[in-house]
C-alpha cells in the first residue's frame, strides 16, 4: 500500500512569526542603544580624566627635569567655543621667560570642567595670583589662545609646579572636576541633571605634585 504523502509546510516564515521577531528586536535595541549611549559617554569621561591627568604629569615632570617652574593652564572664560575645556603647559625659561611647551590640547566633545562648582573644582580658585619672574613686556598670564591674549583674571586657571615637583602653596592641593555638559552662557550646563552623578575628578597633592583619578 502506498502511504499517502503529509503535506509539506512552505519555506519562510509567517507574518506572525516576522512581526515576533521584529517585537523582540525593537525591545531589544530599547535596551542597547541607551546603555551603548552611556558607555559612550562614559569612555569619553575616561578619556578627558587620562588627558588632563597626563598634561598634569607632563607640568610636573618638566618642572623636577628642568629644574624650573612650570604651569598647567585651562582656558575658562575666554569666550571661545572651548571654555573649561583646553588645557595647556607653561615652562619658565629664565632667557626668555614663560613659553607654552605643549600645544593646547582639547577635551572630547561634551566633556567640560565644572567650572561653577568650585568646592568639587577648586583649580578656579586657587589660580588668581599673578604670574612669578614675567619679562619685560610679557602679560600676565604668558600665553595665548588662537592668537589671541588671555585677559589676566577669569579667563584663565592655572597651577604653577616647583623646582621639587610641588605646587605653588603646597598647602592647597587642587581638584579639577569633569562632566558631561557644556559651558553655556557663563555657567555649566550638565547633560543629565544637576548635581552630576557622572563625572572624573583628579586631584593634584600640593607637597608632592602628585595626581590622583577618582570615579564615583
Amino acid at each position: 500500500m502506498h502511504q499517502r504523502k503529509r503535506p509539506t509546510r512552505p519555506a519562510g516564515f509567517t507574518l506572525l512569526e516576522m512581526l515576533t521577531v521584529i517585537a523582540i528586536m525593537v525591545v531589544l535595541l530599547s535596551i542597547v542603544i541607551p546603555a551603548s549611549s552611556n558607555l559612550v559617554a562614559s569612555n569619553r569621561l575616561t578619556a578627558a580624566g587620562n588627558l588632563v591627568a597626563s598634561l598634569a604629569a607632563f607640568a610636573r615632570q618638566e618642572a623636577m627635569g628642568g629644574n624650573t617652574m612650570t604651569a598647567l593652564v585651562m582656558l575658562a572664560r575666554q569666550g571661545t567655543g572651548n571654555d573649561g575645556r583646553a588645557f595647556t603647559v607653561l615652562r619658565y625659561d629664565p632667557a626668555r621667560g614663560w613659553q607654552q611647551s605643549q600645544p593646547w590640547a582639547v577635551l572630547p566633545t561634551g566633556i567640560v570642567v565644572d567650572m561653577s562648582d568650585t568646592a568639587a573644582c577648586s583649580f578656579m580658585l586657587d589660580s588668581s595670583q599673578p604670574f612669578p619672574f614675567l619679562k619685560a613686556g610679557q602679560a600676565n598670564p604668558p600665553v595665548k589662545y588662537q592668537g589671541v591674549q588671555l585677559q589676566a583674571t577669569g579667563s584663565y586657571a592655572a597651577r604653577l609646579f616647583l623646582p621639587g615637583g610641588g605646587l605653588v602653596n603646597a598647602d592647597i592641593p587642587t581638584h579639577i572636576r569633569l562632566v558631561e555638559g557644556e559651558f553655556k552662557e557663563g555657567s555649566i550646563v550638565h547633560t543629565r541633571g544637576t548635581p552630576p552623578t557622572n563625572y572624573v575628578d583628579i586631584t593634584i597633592i600640593g607637597d608632592t605634585g602628585q595626581i590622583k583619578i577618582d570615579r564615583p
